[in-house]
């Protein structure tokens, strides 16, 4: 084993961190420990040099940044994992359009131990697929691998609001994935969609209900009526069920 202590990274303008670290040498140089503190980190700088390289082939590995974050991570072998972000006036930006937020801050926390912990953000403005969101925050309560919406959330999209009641997701990126969400549309210009989305232009609002919508083992299912009002319509769709449907 090679214990390396009080290592010190002081990258003018782009970050400042010190760390102990335990590594394995064997065939392979394995990592065992580490306790990082990342005194401050700036955009894009410390995106361009430390971040971007790992998110390669991901929604992630081409952004534009700007703004500062700190934290600090910990890892152990096969015991322990913890992260704690501070985000301050982060703006991220896909260069796919896929997303966007503007002065994003708050507080990223999470470990893979049984202990609560709550994660939460705020943004100015953003955008999922250029479609605009408002100024909003998420709550959010963490437990390892089970994450869950500590309150009710009020999401400005375009000219109506996506308001969430109930969101809870478990092993993301796992066989088990399980997720649930219960929430209301209220009335969005089509007009303002269809600008957004560079199609052609038609008239009318659409709104709706999406309750007790849930994903577990390979199957989606609607626990209510899903009702979408469109132009001088609705639309409703009772005891769905989708096998398979990523």
């Amino acid at each position: 084993r090679l214990r390396l202590t009080d290592l010190a990274l002081n990258h003018a303008g782009v970050a400042q961190a010190q760390a102990d670290a335990q590594l394995r040498l064997d065939d392979t140089v394995t990592l065992d420990a580490i306790d990082l503190d990342l005194r401050e980190a700036q955009l894009p700088g410390a995106y361009v040099n430390y971040i971007q390289p790992w998110l390669h082939g991901t929604l992630g590995d081409a952004l534009t940044t700007a703004g500062r974050f700190s934290g600090y991570y910990r890892y152990r072998t096969g015991t322990d994992t913890a992260l704690r972000v501070q985000l301050q006036a982060v703006d991220i930006d896909d260069a796919g359009q896929r997303f966007g937020f503007s002065k994003l801050s708050g507080v990223i926390d999470w470990a893979n131990d049984a202990a609560t912990r709550t994660t939460e953000l705020r943004w100015q403005s953003g955008s999922i697929y250029r479609l605009a969101l408002g100024a909003a925050g998420l709550a959010v309560h963490s437990r390892g691998m089970q994450f869950e919406l500590r309150e009710p959330a009020r999401i400005p999209v375009l000219d109506g609001m996506l308001m969430i009641d109930d969101l809870a997701l478990s092993d993301p990126g796992e066989d088990s994935l399980r997720w649930r969400f219960d929430g209301v549309l209220t009335p969005v210009s089509m007009e303002a969609v269809c600008v957004a989305l560079d199609w052609p232009r038609f008239g009318g609002q659409l709104s709706g209900m999406i309750p007790e919508v849930s994903y577990a083992d390979g199957k989606l299912a609607v626990g209510g009526v899903l009702l979408a009002r469109a132009f001088d319509g609705e639309l409703t769709v009772r005891n769905l069920r989708l096998e398979q449907p990523f």
